[in-house]
């Protein structure tokens, strides 16, 4: 899998820096580097099964937002938004509804905040839109949650989003690649563009702006 990486807080090679890690914290909040390590871990637990041909398009804002996608996965199979998530506990996940099981005190389910499944919908939502605007007619654009702390637990009862626990990053690739392909590579790259260099009514004003086929040196012929 091929990752391509928009952070302007990671250096070359990757890696997040001691001033980098603060700035961060102080831009995006105090849970930010944690969300970074997960989404390493997901990215590397998928780079182990999906070939060169699947894309994670990470840290992305979509262009005309200030919405910043964790993972933008291309693959022939299509285009997911997955979202990798560190908190550890035992959640529920069922319809639209995202819960938290209160331990020892409560021993019950409440309403957690934020809610995963609704931020990863609406996600996954503009970027279809966004897509479908730059002309392309995807069916959907799956959004996926990711847990990365083994110690986790999701109860699920017909979620609206995928779920994937720790020890199933590998069966969801795996399990990726047996669907149908819907995209060839060209198609891949032409996604890839379009999220990185989107075209804009001043561009493509200019795409079909009409040449006058003279030459320099070519003079219109005169008329009798």
């Amino acid at each position: 899998m091929r990752r391509i990486d928009n952070s302007t807080l990671r250096d070359d090679d990757g890696s997040i820096s001691i001033q980098n890690r603060i700035r961060g914290m102080f831009q995006y909040g105090t849970t930010w580097y944690s969300k970074m390590q997960s989404q390493d871990y997901a990215c590397d637990r998928l780079s182990k099964t999906l070939g060169s041909e699947h894309i994670a398009l990470c840290n992305l804002t979509l262009p005309g937002t200030s919405i910043i996608i964790p993972i933008i996965l291309i693959s022939p199979q299509g285009v997911r938004v997955i979202i990798p998530s560190p908190p550890r506990g035992v959640f529920r996940a069922k319809g639209e509804a995202w819960m938290k099981f209160g331990g020892s005190r409560s021993r019950r389910f409440t309403n957690a905040k934020p809610n995963l499944q609704t931020r990863a919908m609406d996600m996954a939502g503009a970027v279809h839109r966004f897509l479908r605007d730059q002309g392309f007619p995807l069916p959907e654009v799956e959004a996926i949650l990711v847990f990365t702390n083994p110690r986790t637990h999701i109860d699920t009862a017909k979620p609206r989003v995928r779920i994937v626990q720790a020890d199933a990053i590998d069966h969801f690739a795996a399990n990726l690649q047996q669907f149908q392909p819907i995209m060839d590579l060209e198609d891949i790259n032409a996604i890839l563009e379009a999220l990185i260099n989107p075209k804009t009514p001043e561009t493509e004003a200019e795409e079909a702006e009409p040449s006058i086929g003279l030459e320099p040196d070519d003079e219109p012929a005169e008329t009798s």
